[in-house]
């Protein structure tokens, strides 16, 4: 890779390059060998953020949130990349104002995403939390919790039909399942999409993959939750507040849904008391928004922010919010 020297004024800084690299697994140098003094911070805290900040003219993070008066008080400031898609943790209005770049990330984490939604519904699906938890207690025939599906007998409903809802899509079709989409409540209906509330009462699992923003939070309150299947799994790869954390935690323990794959949550990280966390059902399962964390699009987000910062020092625009 050709060596760039953009710098003027300051500091280069990754803020939570162990968000990224699990277990010091990852090849650096697309990022190293682009700005050699890169400095890596494996996390950072609120009390430590304004002297990393300071002098920065590039700030590379995952999710360390960068709020207005960060990028006021850093004058020399010229870049904000991402190695995740949303972008909710930085202030873009702020970005704008102040002729900072920001970028983000996309289709990076596709097959990961995937992999961990299906092994989630799998999970469920073939009661392995429970019947694991019953072999371990003395029980070899237990029953109560619900038959075992045939894959090619169930309906997948998908809310949020981009690169995600599409990959899942395409996925269950090659396992024999059938595949409703959601009319998405952000854009016009496509063709051969169908209204929210039918898909919700149709499906036999139901798989989220829409982002977060005003008309999306709260979409699945306890009336829409209610409509579904009792029993129905939700899977929920994509923002944790597109569902009604607490009203989804009343309906699990009302026994109404078959069970729930919960990556992202409205908090996070979750407290130990969360309504959802706290839920001892063994048709529950909850994991710490991983979805995108394989090997593979840990070190693609590596490579891509590595190209997206490449083309800003060129002038050009590759993937880019502001």
């Amino acid at each position: 890779m050709n060596h760039f020297s953009p710098l003027t004024h300051g500091r280069a800084v990754f803020l939570d390059f162990e968000t990224v690299d699990f277990d010091n697994d990852l090849d650096r140098s697309p990022l190293s060998n682009l700005v050699p003094h890169l400095e890596f911070f494996d996390n950072t805290t609120d009390a430590q953020l304004a002297d990393r900040l300071l002098n920065a003219e590039i700030i590379l993070t995952n999710s360390v949130g960068i709020n207005a008066s960060m990028i006021s008080n850093n004058p020399h400031l010229k870049f904000i990349g991402l190695t995740a898609t949303g972008f909710n943790h930085i202030d873009i209005e702020a970005a704008k104002e102040h002729a900072v770049a920001v970028t983000n990330l996309k289709d990076y984490c596709t097959q990961s995403v995937v992999q961990h939604a299906f092994s989630g519904f799998l999970s469920l699906n073939q009661k392995l939390n429970y019947y694991h938890s019953a072999v371990k207690s003395g029980q070899w025939n237990p029953r109560g919790l619900g038959p075992i599906r045939e894959l090619q007998n169930l309906t997948m409903g998908i809310i949020g039909h981009g690169v995600l809802g599409s990959a899942m899509q395409d996925f269950a079709l090659k396992l024999g399942m059938r595949v409703m989409v959601a009319a998405h409540p952000d854009k016009p209906a496509s063709p051969g999409e169908l209204p929210l509330d039918e898909v919700l009462m149709r499906s036999d699992v139901l798989s989220l993959h829409i982002p977060l923003n005003d008309r999306t939070r709260g979409l699945l309150n306890e009336t829409k939750l209610r409509l579904m299947r009792p029993h129905a799994i939700l899977i929920n790869v994509a923002r944790g507040a597109v569902v009604d954390n607490d009203a989804l935690a009343r309906v699990l323990r009302d026994g109404h849904l078959g069970g729930a794959f919960i990556d992202v949550f409205d908090r996070e990280p979750p407290p130990v008391n969360h309504p959802l966390v706290s839920l001892d059902l063994p048709n529950v399962i909850v994991s710490p928004h991983m979805a995108w964390g394989s090997f593979e699009a840990r070190q693609r987000a590596i490579n891509e922010l590595a190209a997206n910062l490449a083309s800003f020092y060129r002038g050009k625009r590759r993937l880019r919010v502001v």
